[in-house]
């Protein structure tokens, strides 16, 4: 397969990842794009739909789901769940309460902006490098998943594949590399 092609793939299609395979089924799917890049499979599924509000009424939405996985997954790897903190958790986290509020990385910033979730901290943990750290602040403002080796990135204000900048997919293939133990290999000109 050429690596600097989208083609588009079917919800079934053999091979999918779980993640993938899930969100590809999900109503109002209207996009799914799959590429390889520096041996990194990625999936982006773009969805629309409406969301209820409180008056009763409707609102558009829509949402892009960027998953990664590299050729080579480092066996046994925990599950992670990282979300951006809520002003509560902040001011909380600021005030001295620890309860609740997970490990941290020791890095102020990343520790004020992530909430980690993992059944495992201490595999966890070690994972979170300094260069992931960066791209995650940088790039993953929506915070991200890793399940099972896939990476899945939930971009703000992100409609399909052609809103994400080539920037931000390099982070997200150095992201699934750097968590996932895959050697890294340079960014190819698009």
């Amino acid at each position: 397969m050429d690596e600097n092609t989208w083609q588009t793939f079917a919800k079934d299609a053999p091979g999918l990842p779980a993640e993938v395979r899930k969100e590809s089924r999900e109503k109002g799917v209207w996009s799914r794009m799959h590429r390889k890049v520096r041996d990194v499979d990625i999936w982006v599924v773009a969805v629309r739909g409406y969301s209820l509000s409180a008056g009763g009424g409707t609102t558009p939405v829509a949402h892009v789901g960027v998953h990664l996985r590299p050729t080579h997954v480092t066996p046994g790897l925990p599950n992670i769940c990282l979300r951006p903190r809520t002003p509560l958790g902040n001011f909380l986290k600021g005030h001295g309460v620890r309860w609740g509020f997970g490990p941290g990385t020791a890095d102020a910033r990343f520790d004020r902006t992530y909430r980690i979730y993992s059944w495992h901290p201490a595999q966890a943990l070690p994972l979170l490098t300094e260069r992931v750290r960066a791209d995650t602040l940088e790039h993953a403002d929506n915070g991200w998943w890793l399940r099972r080796g896939t990476l899945s990135v939930y971009p703000h204000h992100s409609r399909d594949k052609a809103s994400i900048s080539k920037d931000r997919y390099n982070a997200f293939v150095r992201l699934a590399k750097n968590l996932t133990g895959a050697p890294d290999s340079p960014p190819q000109a698009e």
